[in-house]
């Protein structure tokens, strides 16, 4: 498929830069504000090194699932782009997830990525809704068995805040239904887009006719890629079944932190569906990563899975492996990447 390599405009490219760099210095502050670096200094000095590198392998592999579902259907829409390339816009959202309030950043800037190397917005845009749809399937799937399976220790353990949790799985749950009906209802991807020229509207009636124009091109193209899915329902189900092994992987981080200070006691299928349970549950709070209230119902469920003297050594542990680390990473690789997406243009 032949792509156009001047859809964003220098100027966008070059504001877009600048804001990758002030979020960049946002997330190194927030982490450094979070993290004492002489406390996990001292914690990785007395872990096992054997689980510490499994905990990191476990979130490269949470990444290149990700990339591995936006590359399957990327390729069916007829686009030759590598995996390793669409690694690039997993750790985009990744990251923008990670600092954006209830993770909303995350997909705006992959489509932006997308877009700058040339792939149209509606297949961009499918791409990612059927990445999320299968993502937020596999993730209340496994938080919603897992309330249902501790009921009575979230209760003891949180009291009233177990409400907090519940609405949280019911708001991702909710969030999967819409994807659906976004991705399988063409007459409702049409009309979303005309109310959202009817509001553009009241600002503008030109800004309404232009977008009128561009809504029947980007329906037109949109359409056709949602027609695969629904003519292809497998693949929706192997997108589901690659987010499963995604999820399963970052709730697992937990288990390894626990195991590498020697700590835990209970099964890793316990750890998973606890740790699913307070990622979902949370996940809604307008809070970059929903730091903070993540780590403190993190510590208050760990006492029923972890010795109560390392609740808080697991807890830092973990969310070290399965989030700083990683952010302090990927801020470094998308600033490469938009240094040189810069210049390329």
């Amino acid at each position: 498929m032949k792509t156009n390599d001047k859809l964003i405009p220098k100027k966008t490219i070059a504001v877009g830069a600048v804001l990758f760099i002030l979020l960049f210095w946002f997330t190194v502050r927030k982490i450094f504000r979070e993290l004492s670096l002489e406390h996990l200094s001292e914690l990785l000095k007395s872990a096992d090194l054997r689980y510490i590198l499994l905990g990191a392998g476990l979130m490269v592999v949470y990444a290149f699932a990700e990339g591995l579902n936006i590359w399957r259907l990327l390729r069916a829409s007829g686009y030759r782009k590598s995996l390793i390339g669409c690694y690039k816009y997993a750790a985009v959202g990744i990251f923008f997830n990670a600092i954006t309030p209830s993770s909303s950043g995350g997909q705006p800037v992959q489509l932006f990525f997308m877009c700058s190397d040339g792939i149209h917005i509606s297949h961009g845009m499918l791409s990612i809704f059927n990445n999320l749809l299968g993502y937020q399937i596999a993730a209340v799937a496994l938080s919603a068995t897992g309330l249902l399976l501790n009921i009575r220790m979230l209760n003891n353990e949180l009291g009233p805040m177990i409400w907090l949790l519940v609405l949280g799985i019911v708001i991702n749950a909710v969030i999967a239904l819409a994807l659906a009906v976004f991705i399988f209802s063409r007459s409702f991807a049409e009309k979303a887009a005309k109310a959202f020229g009817r509001a553009a509207g009241v600002i503008s009636k030109n800004l309404e006719k232009k977008i009128a124009e561009k809504t029947e091109g980007f329906i037109s193209e949109y359409g056709g890629c949602a027609d695969y899915i629904r003519k292809n329902p497998k693949e929706l189900v192997k997108t589901c079944l690659i987010s499963l092994v995604q999820v399963c992987a970052m709730f697992a981080v937990p288990y390894c932190a626990g195991m590498s200070l020697g700590a835990a006691e209970a099964p890793l299928i316990s750890f998973m569906l606890i740790q699913a349970v307070v990622f979902v549950g949370v996940g809604f709070i307008p809070l970059p990563g929903a730091m903070g209230i993540n780590e403190m119902m993190a510590i208050s469920v760990y006492r029923g899975f972890l010795a109560a003297e390392a609740v808080s050594d697991v807890t830092l542990l973990s969310r070290s492996l399965s989030l700083y680390m990683w952010m302090a990473v990927y801020g470094v690789m998308i600033l490469v990447w938009a240094v040189r997406l810069g210049r390329r243009r």
